[in-house]
């Protein structure tokens, strides 16, 4: 591990002579920018998230609504009542081409 480090660091050093204002330089004087694969901010309904738990926070309630009743418009009451009655009858054949239009 130690050996990697080192040669991490010296691949930084070597890196300095091709480009003299790249990441040494950065690295040198403290500008190294945060990657690119960090969330910043995320808004949802004009809420911003202040950290990465808050980000996964508002993705979770943006893709997976609370599953409370007393909140459910009336639309989705009846996608509710609905989902809780059993089907009855016979399967629904298989959709063909001539379904389709094609």
């Amino acid at each position: 591990m130690a050996e990697e480090e080192a040669q991490h660091f010296r691949d930084i050093a070597d890196a300095g002579n091709e480009d003299p204002w790249g990441l040494a330089y950065r690295k040198a004087v403290g500008r190294v920018k945060a990657p690119s694969n960090v969330i910043g901010c995320l808004k949802v309904n004009g809420r911003c998230a202040e950290d990465v738990d808050g980000v996964i926070q508002m993705m979770l309630e943006a893709l997976l609504p609370c599953d409370d009743a007393s909140t459910d418009s009336g639309h989705h009451s009846q996608i509710r009542a609905m989902a809780r009655i059993a089907p009855t009858g016979e399967p629904a054949p298989p959709i063909g081409r001539e379904c389709l239009g094609r």
